[in-house]
């Protein structure tokens, strides 16, 4: 199967993209893990009656929404899309600094 390859653009991916890739598959992998896990933990601790928090975060562009079933467990959903959003905003300013912009008007000339 033949990959889209536009003229003058690179389409052989680089060994600090097969990284990036491998590093967001493995944060990944280890979130589900970690789910499952303390879903199991809490499981066998509480025995027949059992009891849980859950919280979660949908991000639209630079807005975090979070949404959860206690105080508590806002505070901290709000504290992890915080600390998400601006390591998404260090890494689009990084990639900018860097100049690797591959969709940009001047690589596809």
């Amino acid at each position: 199967m033949h990959m889209l390859a536009l003229e003058g653009v690179n389409a052989e991916p680089t060994n600090l993209m097969v990284k990036i890739w491998l590093i967001g598959l493995a944060l990944i992998v280890v979130g589900i893990l970690i789910v499952f896990f303390g879903t199991l933990y809490v499981a066998l601790l509480s025995g027949k009656q059992a009891s849980g928090e859950g919280g979660a975060v949908i991000v639209i562009g630079p807005i975090p929404i979070a949404v959860a079933t206690s105080t508590r467990t806002l505070i901290l959903v709000l504290i992890l899309a915080i600390i998400l959003t601006a390591l998404a905003l260090i890494l689009f300013l990084l990639s900018l600094w860097l100049g690797k912009r591959p969709f940009s008007p001047q690589n596809i000339s």
